[in-house]
């Protein structure tokens, strides 16, 4: 199924049975766009040109990225092939219920920042990955909780620090928490600032300002 198939349906089966929810591209956003990215995105299949899934996720855009990223988040056990005129509605119903049996729990666990930080780790299953605690750290610093950002800021220096030194990656993530922690170190509030500044910035990137309006 094409993206611009989706939109159309999403639009006259998907969306007036999701109240708070728009619509971008392949992806149904919940609104407005506060302090974490929340929906559902359209997944086209690799396999098969007229299949399609959809994924349910989150992400806290106040870690700094140019794609939105899937990394927590899980497919919806769902999947189906374009349907034709005659079962639109019926494939479209079946994908409702299932975002609304499946995907609407998942999204009501994660509301602001503080959700984030206590339950994340319930979604990757993996304490050490830094992505998560990188993003854990963050989410600390936004609810007011600066000696425990500052204790993941070091467990996460420590654990990039055991990885192979030839990656990239994991010495940006360090990079950018030690700037969080400059940052709290003359002023928590600066670092709010900055945190605030990046989730503005990757609101930017994805072209998700219109999420923002309330």
């Amino acid at each position: 199924m094409k993206g611009a198939d989706f939109q159309r349906l999403a639009r006259k089966y998907l969306l007036p049975h999701l109240p708070g929810f728009g619509s971008k591209g392949g992806l149904l956003v919940a609104e407005p766009l506060e302090y974490l990215l929340r929906g559902f995105s359209f997944e086209p299949s690799g396999f098969d040109p007229s299949s399609f899934y959809m994924s349910v996720f989150v992400q806290p855009p106040y870690v700094p990225s140019t794609y939105v990223c899937f990394h927590y988040g899980n497919r919806l056990g769902f999947s189906w092939s374009r349907p034709q005129a005659s079962e639109e509605w019926y494939v479209m119903g079946k994908l409702l219920a299932c975002m609304e049996s499946e995907g609407l729990p998942f999204l009501r666990r994660f509301r602001n920042p503080a959700d984030f930080a206590d339950k994340a780790a319930q979604i990757t299953g993996s304490l050490d990955d830094p992505y998560l605690v990188e993003t854990v750290a963050s989410s600390l610093v936004l609810v007011g909780r600066y000696q425990d950002a500052l204790e993941e800021i070091d467990r996460l220096h420590r654990i990039t620090m055991r990885m192979n030194p030839k990656l990239s990656w994991p010495r940006e993530i360090d990079r950018r928490a030690q700037q969080v922690r400059e940052s709290m170190s003359r002023d928590p509030q600066e670092a709010v600032a900055l945190l605030n500044a990046w989730r503005d910035q990757t609101v930017h990137n994805l072209r998700l300002e219109k999420t923002r309006k309330p």
